[in-house]
């Protein structure tokens, strides 16, 4: 994964997209939420963002 600095990524995020990456914290591992999973295709992914808060559903 390319490494952009965040004057770039702001710029970017409208035409490119962007990743997001949440870290576990039981069992220190990160976890993608949206990747493209091939086993997991028939499964809708949504994510919901307010102004304190992250929610995503599957």
């Amino acid at each position: 994964m390319e490494f952009f600095p965040a004057y770039k990524c702001y710029q970017n995020v409208q035409s490119l997209g962007f990743r997001t990456f949440i870290k576990l914290v039981d069992d220190n591992s990160i976890y993608e939420p949206f990747a493209n999973q091939r086993d997991y295709s028939n499964i809708s992914q949504n994510m919901y963002i307010g102004m304190n808060e992250l929610e995503e559903r599957k």
